[in-house]
């Protein structure tokens, strides 16, 4: 596992056994980027090196029905994993980021295929890293992953991605 792709403050935050931003920066990432590549190298790492990072699954069952899955049940994942960290809740918010998430990670590999070679480079190395921002952790989810959506979120829905859209910021 090559930990030099990974950003600094994730890498102290697992030297430091710092569980909660641990935790942050994982969910956090396929909100980044639901391709998943740099999200699971980031989990695999910290699954080598920390022997807690997960809870005991507190029981919830959950619906795989994929066509009832929405910004609003990701959402509610998000916070559902503030309160029990367990691998099967993650496994599931995986799942379902991939999905909601489709239009943003199709546009994401346009943008990377359109790029020279310099730019190319940055964006996978880009892939592999998360947000240098630190979380604030006494925020709620939504609130935590706002700023990472161009549009804007009412009552926990964020407008559909409008096709054609070329830059994510």
């Amino acid at each position: 596992m090559n930990s030099k792709l990974m950003k600094p403050k994730f890498m102290e935050a697992i030297s430091d056994g710092d569980l909660l931003t641990i935790r942050l920066y994982l969910a956090n990432e396929l909100l980044l980027d639901p391709r998943g590549k740099s999200f699971n190298k980031m989990r695999a790492y910290a699954e080598m090196n920390i022997m807690n990072l997960y809870e005991a699954h507190d029981g919830t069952d959950f619906s795989e029905v994929s066509s009832i899955w929405d910004e609003e049940l990701l959402f509610k994942l998000g916070n559902d994993l503030d309160s029990n960290f367990s691998k099967e809740r993650l496994d599931f918010f995986e799942k379902v980021a991939k999905i909601v998430l489709k239009e943003k990670a199709q546009l994401m590999n346009e943008e990377k295929r359109d790029l020279s070679g310099e730019e190319k480079q940055k964006a996978i190395d880009s892939e592999n890293s998360v947000s240098e921002e630190p979380q604030d952790a006494k925020k709620s989810f939504k609130e935590r992953i706002k700023p990472l959506f161009k549009h804007k979120i009412k009552e926990n829905i964020i407008t559909p991605f409008k096709k054609g859209l070329k830059k994510m910021d």
